[in-house]
């Protein structure tokens, strides 16, 4: 063999020893195909045969072009422009290919013809087609022919910062880094989508990356999102995929992620997010108008959002940000429409122009199942957890909510929920187990409407610490219980319901220093039957509990402690109402501590039927064979008689307070 062909063993040595780390090595740790292999074997010699002569190395993707096809079979390249640039390969030549074109990364055509073709192709790195990572070149071209090269294999993205324009995925492939530090960075003035995912079944994932928008390097209102996809499943054979893991996005325009399903049943699309970072998005503006995200989602077949972080600081010209809007779809498929948004950290989002909101978590959907838990929401704009939502089940659980500033009136409550205005009737609300401290408007609110009432509502094990207005609001909805909150320091009441219907419970409630009534209402809810039951309020600034305007009541075992009373005129009790209550029970409860206008009044029309009884103003319960001739008593007290005979009384009552005060006997028994 040609000395000058002869593969050194030496300059091969030193090669892999200087790009092994970014290309080989990662191939041969994740089970790439027998390119490390092969360059071994024509180093030592290995496998036998006549064809290790036929093995050259050269120092470039350059020089390789010019091997001629009859000296070798395979050739090393010991980089891509210069040995050790982290480019390069194995190469083998196929003799019986004269048709497929030089891709500059998998294919390699020579001056001769010769199609080299790279040996390891199941993990490629784009610095084997070419790309530099220096943080100046424009590595697009070569990265787009990478990606166009690798359907259905992984590209690998070593250590550096990756300048493009605009990339577009067609056909399924993984993006794989090396964590933080291998960036990709969309080119100054580019002022399009960066990333764009497109084609029928298609399925991405990209791990450990850094996405960077530059968006201090685009025309602002015209930049668009970093990761668009608007691929189209083929059903649950060939769903179309988005999952992105472990990957910083930062300086976004218009949002970070935007994912657009087809709104079909027949088709999938499917997003996840998992432990990804998200940094620094361009906010919102109304002059020049320009609405701005962190992920949009509208009509995913699943969409699950989990471990992620958000942080953004809001400049002083901006309008906010929201972190994750969702636009549901119009299926009806139990299998289709599911989205959850699972233990993540936000801080500083929220959106706030042209006079309307955007909360940080705010959906606009009609899904079949919906799971918001374990998220932690900090400094938000608008309402943390906002959404229209006609859901079959909702289940808000566990998040804890810290610090809402109110820019737009009625538009921080720390979780706000209301039906959407399309698709099926509200079905199931569960908000469970939530903590939500500072609110600037109120702490829990669920809305429904006239036409549109959910169904089943459940607000329960709740701790809601200092909200501007109303702690928890229910209105509009057909039944609902309201039980075991914790709730203190509103600016108005401590719990408010408001032209339900059907069956509602409020029960096992402690209310502190409600800045109005500490259990409320509004309005006439004549079909609506209530029971308010072993609920706790001290120091309410108006009154204690009002029910008036219902059907039936069961107010039984409540503790009312302290009544302020702004005006003089309130009381612990406020019962009836210009419409009546039809059927009340009031028995048990307790009045304690100052109050200032007394215990209960019956407004308005009262209670058509009352049963009355037990309560601490109705006076105490005592036994005796004989009216009390000493010690302290008030009007109302009554000694039942304990040895009563036909013709007797059945007890004596107190008329007027004292020592023992004036008693009178009551009820004769027949003789």
């Amino acid at each position: 063999m040609n000395d000058d062909w002869q593969i050194n063993r030496r300059k091969l040595l030193a090669a892999i020893g200087t790009t092994g780390s970014a290309a080989l090595l990662f191939q041969a740790l994740h089970g790439g195909g027998g390119g490390f292999g092969g360059v071994v074997q024509a180093v030592y010699g290995g496998g036998g045969g006549a064809g290790l002569e036929k093995h050259i190395g050269v120092d470039s993707i350059e020089a390789l072009r010019e091997v001629d096809r009859t000296k070798a079979t395979k050739a090393y390249a010991a980089g891509y422009y210069i040995p050790g640039d982290g480019g390069g390969g194995l190469y083998a030549l196929d003799a019986g290919d004269a048709a497929s074109p030089d891709n500059g990364g998998t294919v390699i055509v020579a001056s001769d013809g010769g199609r080299w073709k790279l040996c390891a192709t199941g993990i490629v790195s784009v610095k084997q087609f070419g790309a530099k990572g220096n943080g100046t070149s424009d590595d697009g071209a070569n990265i787009q022919a990478a990606v166009s090269a690798l359907g259905g294999k992984r590209l690998f993205f070593p250590k550096g910062a990756y300048i493009a324009a605009s990339i577009t995925i067609a056909s399924s492939i993984d993006w794989v880094g090396e964590g933080p530090e291998s960036v990709i960075r969309q080119k100054e003035l580019s002022n399009r989508n960066f990333i764009q995912v497109g084609g029928i079944g298609t399925q991405v994932s990209l791990f450990d990356l850094t996405i960077d928008q530059n968006s201090q390097q685009q025309t602002y209102g015209q930049g668009k999102f970093a990761l668009n996809c608007t691929a189209v499943g083929q059903g649950i054979s060939r769903p179309a995929i988005l999952h992105t893991e472990r990957v910083h996005m930062t300086n976004t325009c218009e949002g970070a992620i935007r994912f657009l399903g087809d709104r079909t049943e027949t088709n999938r699309e499917m997003l996840r997010v998992v432990r990804c970072r998200f940094t620094n998005g361009s906010e919102s503006r109304s002059s020049p108008a320009y609405n701005t995200f962190t992920l949009y989602i509208a009509d995913a077949a699943t969409a699950a959002i989990e471990g992620c972080h958000f942080e953004h600081t809001p400049s002083e010209s901006g309008e906010g940000i929201p972190a994750i809007s969702v636009a549901g779809t119009n299926v009806s498929s139990v299998e289709y429409s599911k989205l959850s948004i699972t233990d993540n950290y936000f801080s500083g989002y929220g959106r706030f122009t042209n006079g309307s909101g955007i909360g940080v978590i705010d959906l606009y959907i009609w899904s079949r199942n919906v799971v918001l838990t374990g998220n932690r929401l900090e400094n938000s704009h608008v309402a943390p957890i906002r959404g229209k939502v006609n859901a079959d089940n909702l289940v808000v659980s566990g998040n804890v909510i810290h610090g809402v500033t109110q820019h737009i009136p009625s538009s921080a409550s720390g979780i706000s929920l209301v039906p959407a205005t399309v698709g099926p009737v509200a079905g199931r609300y569960v908000i469970t187990d939530n903590i939500v401290k500072g609110s600037g408007f109120r702490g829990i609110e669920i809305t429904g409407t006239a036409d549109n009432k959910p169904e089943l509502v459940e607000v329960s094990g709740n701790m809601i610490d200092t909200a501007a207005d109303i702690g928890i609001y229910v209105g509009n909805v057909k039944h609902f219980t309201i039980a075991n909150n914790m709730i203190s320091d509103t600016g108005g009441s401590g719990i408010t319901y408001a032209l339900c219907e059907g069956n509602g419970k409020i029960a096992d409630n402690l209310i502190k220093a409600a800045g109005s009534t500490g259990i409320g209402y509004v309005g006439v809810q004549k079909s609506l039957c209530l029971s308010i039951a072993g609920n706790m309020i001290e120091s309410p600034a108006s009154q204690g509990i009002a029910a008036e305007n219902i059907g039936e009541l069961l107010l039984h075992g409540n503790i009312v402690k302290n009544v302020a009373s702004v005006n003089g005129t309130q009381r612990a009790f406020r019962i009836g109402g210009t419409s009546a209550v039809d059927i009340a029970s009031v028995k048990n409860n307790v009045v304690s501590g100052t109050v200032a206008s007394g215990p209960v009044t019956y407004t308005g029309a009262g209670v058509t039927a009352l049963q009355e009884e037990g309560n601490s103003w109705n006076g105490a319960v005592k036994y005796g064979s004989a009216a009390p001739t000493t010690g302290t008593y008030a009007q109302g007290d009554i000694v039942y008689n304990t040895t009563p005979v036909p013709g007797g009384g059945i007890g004596w009552v107190c008329t007027s307070a004292g020592s023992p005060g004036a008693w009178k006997a009551f009820g004769t028994i027949e003789e």
